[in-house]
């Protein structure tokens, strides 16, 4: 019997796409589910992690990144907000879900290349906010 945490089940109920995952930051502390969860993940992280696995592909910065064929889902820690606009063009092209850390919504200054592509909140957690773009 296979048990599945928490934090898997629901990211498998929002009809996330389970190919390529892109981690800006530590992943909200879960970074073994969401390795489990997906093909392969991109991580970028400013500190060095010690989590192993064969699906995990660090890199340094995004710009190291190499052109994915399809992005599932972006995960993004509150601390990298910054960083969002820079992401957005690869964001858009495979129209992927954003997971965005935090019990309380972001602000609209942050929130706003979101908002510029046509994201909007759609679903929340206990830890985090997912933005999707609306048709």
């Amino acid at each position: 019997m296979i048990i599945m945490a928490k934090f898997q089940k629901r990211l498998r109920k929002m009809s996330v796409n389970s190919t390529n995952a892109l981690v800006i930051g530590h992943g909200f502390g879960k970074i073994d589910d969401i390795v489990q969860t997906f093909n392969s993940v991109f991580i970028t992280s400013y500190d060095n992690m010690d989590f192993k696995s064969k699906n995990l592909i660090y890199r340094e910065t995004i710009n190291d990144l190499p052109m994915l064929v399809e992005i599932g889902a972006v995960f993004i820690d509150l601390k990298n907000l910054n960083v969002l606009p820079d992401v957005m063009p690869m964001i858009r092209k495979f129209r992927s879900p954003v997971l965005i850390e935090g019990r309380d919504m972001i602000t609209k200054e942050q929130a706003q290349p979101l908002i510029n592509f046509g994201y909007r909140p759609t679903d929340q957690s206990d830890s985090f906010y997912v933005w999707k773009q609306q048709v």
